[in-house]
């Protein structure tokens, strides 16, 4: 272990470098272990199951997110998913260069440990989450931060309760939109509408805006959009008319999309 063959954290012990690593830092860094090492502030941290705990998808170096945000590792990048131009969140790795995206890592910690979190790790997960994703440029990224800012206000206000945290968190997981191209056949359409229909019940008025403006850049079509911005610009209003103001955007939302569909 003195002759930096293995890793120094007791809790680890891998022998260096890992699995044979010849990156920049694994090669020029002695005892640099890239299984438990943060190649920023060089302290260990065996974490797994968070979003504090960044990792390529190449080279499986991980990284503290806040160390990672505070150098600017994790910034908008261009998308491989999306059309052209378009930018999603991503972690830019120091060992390899390599861009990994973020909103399927986040996606698939909260998919595989959010229902066993307490709710002080909720509370740090979700900030966690509003900090990687507040310089988001795209649709998807923004959403998230907004949801991650909402879902925290309302447990600090004690609005509603951990499980049903969580549980809000997963909905918006499982109603994802991804951007496609326009498609030929109209059934289509109405599958993604009906996705973002099921999606707006027991969620919020911001979430649901969010999945409105999905099918409004799925569809493109120019009525729609008209329709959804101005029920976004009376929606304060509208919350303190009525009791069940989701209720109220989704009968709005069906109408406008029936009218946008057939005309």
């Amino acid at each position: 272990m003195f002759l930096l063959t293995r890793c120094r954290n007791l809790n680890c012990k891998s022998a260096l470098p890992v699995d044979d690593c010849e990156c920049k830092i694994c090669s020029t860094k002695k005892g640099f272990c890239s299984a438990c090492m943060c190649p920023v502030c060089q302290k260990f941290d065996c974490a797994a199951n968070t979003c504090s705990w960044v990792g390529c998808d190449v080279c499986s170096h991980w990284c503290h997110a806040a160390c990672a945000l505070e150098k600017n590792l994790i910034m908008p990048g261009p998308t491989l998913k999306g059309a052209m131009g378009t930018t999603e969140m991503q972690f830019q790795c120091l060992g390899c260069n390599h861009a990994s995206e973020m909103f399927g890592f986040v996606k698939e910690v909260f998919n595989c440990c959010a229902e066993n979190w307490s709710p002080e790790t909720q509370m740090k997960e979700l900030g966690f989450v509003r900090k990687i994703f507040a310089a988001s440029e795209d649709f998807e990224g923004k959403g998230l931060h907004a949801k991650a800012e909402e879902v925290l206000s309302m447990l600090a206000k004690k609005l509603i309760t951990p499980s049903e945290a969580t549980s809000s968190m997963l909905q918006f997981f499982k109603c994802e939109i991804l951007f496609t191209p326009l498609h030929s056949s109209m059934s289509y359409y109405e599958l993604e509408l009906s996705k973002c229909i099921t999606a707006c019940f027991n969620i919020s008025t911001s979430t649901i805006m969010w999945e409105l403006r999905h099918f409004c850049l799925l569809v493109r079509h120019r009525f729609l959009i008209n329709y959804i911005n101005l029920l976004n610009s009376e929606s304060d209003f509208m919350s303190t008319c009525y009791a069940t103001t989701d209720h109220f955007l989704i009968y709005f939302f069906l109408h406008a999309a029936l009218l946008a569909t057939f005309t």
